[in-house]
């Protein structure tokens, strides 16, 4: 985990290089030092909380979301598939669907 400063055309970027809990490295570029700092502290500081989210997945919406999570379980039962879907459908979705995760 680090902050690596590089020059541009126009002017210094901040480049964090994080990993995930799998291993896999991220990274993100900011214009100023302070922000660089702020964003890897805060990375790391939500990873401890157990509150990561995956910046890759960052951008998916609720409805993406809601579609994985009822597929990823295909030994639940029918009833209960039913329900989870219902629930989502008629109560999650008019105010989540389009919205991402994150912000």
């Amino acid at each position: 985990m680090s902050i690596q400063t590089r020059q541009t055309a126009s002017g210094a970027r901040y480049d964090v290089r994080l990993r995930d809990p799998s291993g896999r490295v991220y990274n993100r570029t900011f214009r100023t030092k302070r922000e660089a700092e702020t964003y890897r502290a805060r990375e790391v500081a939500d990873r401890s909380r157990g509150a990561w989210v995956d910046p890759r997945r960052a951008a998916m919406t609720f409805d993406e979301l809601a579609a994985w999570w009822l597929d990823s379980n295909p030994g639940k039962r029918l009833g209960t598939r039913e329900r989870d879907a219902g629930i989502i459908r008629l109560h999650l979705r008019p105010t989540l669907g389009s919205r991402p995760i994150a912000p």
